[in-house]
């Protein structure tokens, strides 16, 4: 566990704690709240000031945002995952996008209380639970909001063909198909790094962060086979 040793009682405390536990003390300083465009520039450059920054804010300013802007990417990732059904009776119904979108609002939400929970068994940390969710959502910033600049360039090249596998997009044009996969995956490796330095942050720890690391992302791929598994395809 990573800690703040106060310069009053030398007491070791949390890194996440403001005040000391056993004086009362003032240990770091106090953020309020963050500014999204400055926090996404510190990401790539300052990650370590930017994940310090957001972990400490008393507010956490644009985590609905965040949330909300991540359901719609992996909403959009289900649709493509899901693509051998008929996209005339499955695609074209609001309904049945709006529910993928509801699934993945709560789905987060879900994963981010229960791993919560996990992480308090393994390392005898409690989390707030918008702590964890921050912990969760944050780092996926990067590859959520690429859903701006992705997702046109996608539909621009591919059409509706985005969505089906007869013909695949690699047969409509196999080098766009690729620089899209590769930047699409390039996106996400960033976003897992971020995870795992956030985790380091916490725990101060790389294997164990690591470890964490991997479950959240196996917790979140799975959520297209639970949600296939709750609609009943197989």
């Amino acid at each position: 566990m990573n800690t703040l040793k106060c310069s009053v009682c030398s007491f070791d405390n949390f890194i996440l704690d403001y005040k000391c536990i056993n004086c009362g003390t003032i240990i770091r300083e106090k953020v309020t709240s963050i500014n999204l465009g400055d926090l996404l520039k510190d990401l790539l450059f300052n990650v370590d000031f930017a994940i310090k920054r957001v972990l400490y804010a008393e507010h956490k300013t644009y985590l609905f945002v965040i949330l909300l802007v991540s359901a719609m990417k992996f909403t959009i990732l289900t649709l493509i995952n899901i693509s051998f059904i008929d996209l005339d009776s499955h695609f074209q119904s609001s309904i049945f996008v709006t529910s993928i979108f509801v699934f993945w609002c709560f789905y987060f939400l879900i994963i981010s209380f229960l791993f919560g929970k996990f992480f308090q068994f393994i390392t005898r940390i409690k989390l707030k639970f918008k702590t964890t969710l921050t912990l969760i959502l944050f780092p996926l910033a990067y590859f959520s909001i690429s859903i701006f600049l992705f997702f046109p360039v996608e539909l621009m090249l591919f059409g509706k063909y985005l969505f089906s596998n007869n013909p695949s997009i690699f047969e409509i044009n196999f080098s766009k198909a690729l620089a899209i996969i590769i930047l699409e995956s390039v996106v996400l490796f960033y976003s897992l790094f971020l995870l795992f330095k956030s985790l380091v942050f916490i725990l101060h720890k790389n294997l164990l962060s690591f470890l964490l690391m991997a479950i959240i992302f196996i917790c979140i791929i799975s959520g297209n086979k639970i949600f296939q598994i709750i609609i009943g395809i197989n």
